[in-house]
């Protein structure tokens, strides 16, 4: 697959950045793949780290013909009764420490 639609693919996912007291650096997430993470001294270096990762997570998958995560934004979502629910639905998992970056 070209690296642009690589590229594209990833920039579709949830990212978010986040403070780690404990290790005094930002933590970049990635919602459809909650086991990543990047640790980085800036918001800015958090994000391209976790970006950057997703894209290679997301290349080996495809590599090895494995399932792709979706995007969030790209779900389908159903309502009744009031309440929302996603139709397509992946096992959730608690935070867990993030990896640290390479030197």
């Amino acid at each position: 697959m070209k690296q642009t639609k690589l590229r594209e693919s990833v920039e579709r996912y949830a990212y978010r950045v986040i403070w780690s007291e404990e290790d005094q650096e930002f933590v970049g997430l990635c919602a459809e793949m909650p086991s990543l993470s990047w640790l980085a001294p800036t918001q800015a270096a958090a994000l391209a780290g976790i970006v950057n990762l997703a894209g290679k997570v997301v290349a080996d998958l495809r590599k090895a013909a494995d399932p792709i995560p979706e995007p969030l934004a790209l779900r389908s979502y159903s309502v009744s009764s009031g309440f929302v629910s996603r139709r397509s639905c992946t096992a959730g998992s608690r935070w867990k420490r993030p990896m640290r970056r390479s030197p």
